[in-house]
Parts: structure tokens; C-alpha cells; sequence
């Protein structure tokens, strides 16, 4: 799982947002960051980081205080968030007391952050990542036989296609065949692999493979491994 993480490159912020990149790392979680990309602005490297995320975690800490009461936040770091939103990700604010939001990032849910105390915080957002984690399902890898078909498959022929669909309770999935491009194949060690992404617990995969009018169709599997027991006999008495 890719997670962008927004935050302000300041050093008031930095144990927080340290101890926040451990708690990631914790989830073997790919950390995405606009801190090799100046920082800011929303330019559009960094709509590019965002969007090949799977979520965005923002860290709204307070700013400047307001004459009126309260504070500003950082206001590339709303922008960032907003972003997110707007394309559909999965998005999470920790937020710090006090701070008034604008955009589709009031409008969410949020967490507060009490950066004397964060670890509330972060088991709020433990959890909230281990929910996305299993909305998002696990990527399933399989080995495609026989060994002729998947030479074609990895020699990138356009003549060949390869498409996939999911099962659910032993039903296929109403959306059908998906594309090769969503099944990616990879020549590994002598083997040609499939990988899919986001499958769920109770779900199986099938693959389709046609070539010059051919078609090959493997059963519906899970990715599973057989383990053979064999009987222990009773040892005999010396």
C-alpha cells in the first residue's frame, strides 16, 4: 500500500511527524512525500505523487494564531488534502486543536492530534489504516502454465491478450473480464508470473489468455499452498 503523507517541512513539526513515518513503516506501508519536490505549492509533480497513492494522511498543525480565536493551518498541506478528496482517495486529516478547515477537507472526518500526547492519535489512525488496508484486499501472485503460453505472455506480443475476473462465492463477478493491464505480467527466475491487486479474502481469481483465436481458461483459485502430512508410526519398543 502506497500512503502520501502531507505535512509542513518545519522543525516544530518534525518529532511528530517522524514518530507518524514509524507508525507507517509498522504497517509496511510505501511512504510518498512532495519533500524532494519544493514543497508549498500543489504544482503538479505533486498531484502526480498524489495520485499514484492509495490514500493521503495529512498533518494540519497550528500556524498562525488569529486575532479573532484560533489558528491557521498550512495551507499547501489543506490543498494537498483537498487534492486527494477530489480524485476519490482514501484521505485522513490529524488535526490540532483549534483550526479552522475550508474545502470538501471540513466536510470529513478527522482525528484529533495532540502533539504532547499522540498516541491516541495515532491508534485512532492505526486502525483507520488497517480498515483501508483490508478495503484495498491483497495482491495475489500466480505462476501461468503451460510453460509455451507463458513465454508468449512475457515476450509482450500485442497479439496476445491475457484478462482476469474475480469469483465470489462461487459466482463470477458481475464486472466481468478486466484487462491484462490491471493483471500485470512479469518473467521471474525462469517463470512467468500473474499479479493481481485488491482481492479479498472470499474471493478466487480466473484467468483468460487468447492468442490468434485460441483461448485458454484456468480454473477459479486462491492463492494457497498444499501441505502433505504423513503418518507418524508408533515407535517400536527397543
Amino acid at each position: 500500500m502506497k500512503i502520501f503523507l502531507a505535512f509542513a517541512f518545519r522543525d516544530e513539526d518534525k518529532e511528530c511527524v517522524s514518530n507518524l513515518k514509524q507508525l507507517l513503516t509498522s504497517h509496511d506501508i510505501e511512504i510518498l512525500t512532495g519533500e524532494n519536490l519544493g514543497g508549498e505549492t500543489l504544482t503538479p509533480a505533486v498531484k502526480e505523487e498524489i495520485e499514484k497513492s492509495d490514500a493521503l494522511v495529512a498533518v494540519l498543525t497550528q500556524r498562525q494564531s488569529l486575532s479573532a480565536g484560533g489558528w491557521t493551518t498550512h495551507q499547501w498541506v489543506v490543498d494537498e488534502l483537498n487534492h486527494a478528496y477530489g480524485k476519490g482517495k482514501m484521505a485522513i486529516a490529524l488535526l490540532e486543536s483549534d483550526i479552522s478547515l475550508q474545502g470538501m477537507a471540513q466536510s470529513h472526518h478527522h482525528i484529533h492530534l495532540d502533539k504532547s500526547n499522540q498516541i491516541k492519535s495515532f491508534l485512532e489512525l492505526s486502525q483507520t489504516i488497517g480498515r483501508w488496508k483490508s478495503k484495498l484486499g491483497s495482491t495475489l501472485k500466480f505462476q501461468i502454465l503451460p510453460p509455451s503460453l507463458a513465454a508468449r505472455l512475457a515476450s509482450g506480443d500485442s497479439t496476445i491478450e491475457c484478462k482476469y475476473r474475480l469469483w465470489i462465492k462461487g459466482v463470477p463477478d458481475k464486472a466481468d473480464w478486466k484487462s491484462a493491464n490491471e493483471a500485470r505480467i512479469a518473467p521471474e527466475d525462469f517463470a512467468t508470473f500473474a499479479y493481481v491487486d485488491g482481492v479479498q479474502d472470499n474471493q478466487l481469481v480466473q484467468l483468460r489468455v487468447v492468442d490468434n483465436g485460441n483461448e485458454w481458461l484456468s480454473p477459479a483459485k486462491s492463492q494457497w499452498t498444499q501441505i502433505e502430512l504423513s503418518q507418524k508410526l508408533p515407535e517400536q519398543p527397543k
